[in-house]
């Protein structure tokens, strides 16, 4: 009857805890489940029905969920795109990320986007797009992530050519990106901004970019060049 789970193996090898994980929550009876948290390492056998726990927790009214994997798998589920009671969700990891045309997250005010896999280049604008009350984003990309241009909320519009990213989500009070393989970049329409943590390889910031951090009341950027300009 707990209302919190969590199933987390190393990755030092040993003998993977999905019998485990699964035996027990076949014996959880809890009406909801506040959080779930499945963490699998490499011993954890690739076939392994994760889609089905998922399922499980959000008809039962879950409102954090954590999926760590090593291992590419699709374990998400269509069901979890259309949670009206979630709002925290981690994804990291090797987990495609396939989002149906009628996501719906009302109630998502949390995203962790960390090396996951987008089955294609408009996965995760269908996700972001989801996600009316969305408040903190956190996204690190890898170059084999399956996404050139990755674009936030209403951006639709072309950004440059090669791997681009562009956010634009006025809701948004916490950010933080991390991208080490370059390309063009666009922040705007963030006037409730009061954190943000910018990692970009190579990339010099026009007079737009800056003006967007004009209410934020803590700032790092990292890896980002700046040109001297006579004021």
């Amino acid at each position: 009857m707990l209302p919190k789970l969590e199933y987390t193996e190393s990755n030092e090898g040993g003998k993977s805890i999905w019998d485990l994980l699964e035996k027990s929550l076949q014996l959880h009876k809890a009406p909801s489940v506040e959080s779930l948290r499945i963490m699998l390492g490499p011993q954890c056998p690739v076939d392994v029905d994760v889609g089905k726990w998922v399922s499980n927790a959000v008809d039962r009214y879950v409102r954090e969920l954590t999926l760590s994997l090593s291992f590419l798998s699709d374990p998400a589920s269509k069901r979890l795109y259309t949670s009206k009671t979630l709002v925290k969700l981690n994804l990291m990891g090797k987990i495609l990320v396939d989002v149906p045309s009628a996501a719906c997250l009302p109630s998502l005010q949390s995203l962790l986007l960390v090396n996951v896999v987008y089955k294609d280049q408009d996965s995760h604008v269908r996700l972001l797009l989801s996600c009316p009350v969305l408040r903190y984003l956190l996204v690190i990309r890898n170059k084999s992530d399956n996404v050139t241009r990755f674009i936030d909320s209403q951006s639709l519009e072309k950004n440059g050519s090669g791997r681009s990213l562009v956010i634009d989500s006025p809701g948004l009070n916490y950010l933080s990106i991390i991208d080490s393989l370059g390309g063009n970049f666009s922040i705007q329409n963030m006037p409730c901004l009061e954190k943000a943590i910018v990692s970009l390889c190579g990339f010099y910031p026009n007079d737009k970019f800056l003006t967007s951090f004009s209410s934020v009341k803590y700032l790092y950027l990292a890896h980002i060049k700046v040109i001297n300009q006579p004021f």
